[in-house]
């Protein structure tokens, strides 16, 4: 079960709940199952541990891929790499990370995709890329 890898964060009551679905649109109900979030209006607070790596003079790509099956008047998604001292189940907004990115949909400002790498800087970056000014 997802739950044995996924921890989901009890630091706030209210915090929305993820369920495993194929959603709405999908080619095969089975092989593309995925973690929805199932309440609107509500933050979410997921994380899972993996192994120590060093990506030393090799680049470290991360990504995640969202399908949005609602209508969004503002929402965002963001994806966190935490140090592994993180307790997953006091996670927060406030919680210590060394990398966050992701975006807002249709929220002012218009909609952005922002980067940002603490400790190292403190303050968001509006990533430029033509892709995204096409979402």
């Amino acid at each position: 079960a997802w739950t044995s890898r996924w921890v989901e964060s009890k630091h706030k009551p209210d915090y929305g709940r993820f369920i495993l679905t194929a959603g709405k649109f999908y080619g095969d109900a089975e092989k593309d199952k995925g973690l929805q979030t199932s309440q609107d209006a509500r933050f979410y607070a997921l994380s899972a541990r993996f192994e120590p790596f060093s990506n030393r003079e090799r680049t470290l790509v991360l990504q995640f891929t969202v399908k949005h099956e609602q209508g969004i008047d503002c929402g965002g998604g963001y994806v966190k790499l935490f140090p592994a001292s993180l307790d997953q189940q006091d996670m927060h907004g406030d919680s210590p990370y060394n990398i966050m990115f992701g975006g807002c949909l249709s929220c002012p400002p218009p909609s952005s995709r922002r980067a940002l790498f603490s400790p190292f800087f403190s303050s968001n970056f509006i990533l430029g890329h033509p892709f995204y000014s096409s979402l």
